[in-house]
């Protein structure tokens, strides 16, 4: 079955999940819909949450009492409106952080630590700020220590460029201080420890496969 996303047609193909004398209700504080009616003394419903194009829980419903079918439909639509509200809690949430703008300024060493059997560690540097939403990044060298059997530490070293500039979105929950360097990665800003004046950056582990 192809997925439906035109509501026109979505709407007739759930439609026939129902007998034509079927009453049709829809939630008010979220995405679902229910269709009620009565057949041989049960009391019969299908609902539907979101977009789905097959009926909630997978089928059609007989109750024995009008009380039990009505239950059911309340809790359909309450689950609605739950999600619903957080859908709304969270566009609030990116809509209040994106009006205070990010938190990284040109010049911030980023790091991003990803691998499944390995640790990886590669560093980015932050060279431009593009509007209020974006970055401009270029990957840096790392100075590497081998500690142990394909196995070490590495620390950053800024300036030291070793690849061209790419931009990125800036990261719209939380710190708002990391970029999304490829599906399976993130970089997120380092935080120096100033000594003599002379920016201190942690040390982090790395690993090879054997």
């Amino acid at each position: 079955m192809y997925r439906i996303t035109d509501p026109a047609e979505l709407a007739a193909y759930r439609r026939k999940s129902a007998p034509a004398i079927a009453q049709h209700l829809r939630c008010k504080l979220g995405d679902a819909e229910a269709w009620t009616w009565t057949n041989e003394g049960l009391f019969c419903a299908v609902g539907f949450l979101g977009r789905a194009q097959n009926p909630h829980q997978g089928s059609r419903f007989y109750f024995t009492t009008a009380e039990k079918r009505a239950s059911w439909i309340r809790r359909l639509f309450e689950i609605a409106a739950s999600i619903q509200a957080s859908k709304t809690k969270r566009q609030t949430e990116k809509a209040e952080a994106r009006a205070k703008g990010h938190a990284l300024q040109v010049g911030d060493v980023l790091m991003s630590s990803w691998g499944y059997d390995q640790t990886n560690v590669d560093y980015y540097q932050v060279t431009a700020l593009v509007g209020k939403q974006m970055v401009e990044y270029r990957p840096i060298a790392a100075q590497t220590e081998q500690a142990g059997y394909m196995s070490g530490y590495c620390v950053p070293a800024p300036g030291d460029f070793k690849g061209p500039a790419k931009r990125a979105k800036v990261c719209e929950y939380g710190q708002r201080d990391s970029i999304r360097i490829a599906s399976y990665a993130n970089a997120s800003k380092l935080t120096p420890r100033m000594v003599a004046g002379v920016a201190c950056y942690a040390p982090a582990s790395w690993t090879a496969y054997a």
